[in-house]
């Protein structure tokens, strides 16, 4: 299940109801969405547009092309 799906949303919120959570996310359109329903205990921390740099699994992304980068694969 996706984690901005309703239910999912509802069932986070309710499992850590009395913290208050920050999720990190991008700035795609469902994570922006005027439609999406952000439970009150949770806060979606955004980063600038275009700051790949800031995103934890860009730079893991970037790691494992350099491994694999010039690699044979047998199919």
């Amino acid at each position: 299940m996706h984690f901005f799906s309703k239910p999912y949303l509802e069932e986070f919120s309710k499992a850590y109801s009395d913290s208050l959570n920050i999720v990190q996310v991008d700035n795609r359109r469902f994570h922006t969405s005027k439609k999406l329903i952000i439970p009150e205990n949770i806060i979606l921390l955004f980063p600038p547009p275009y700051s790949p740099e800031l995103n934890p699994i860009e730079r893991l992304g970037e790691e494992l092309k350099k491994e694999i980068k010039w690699s044979c694969f047998k199919t």
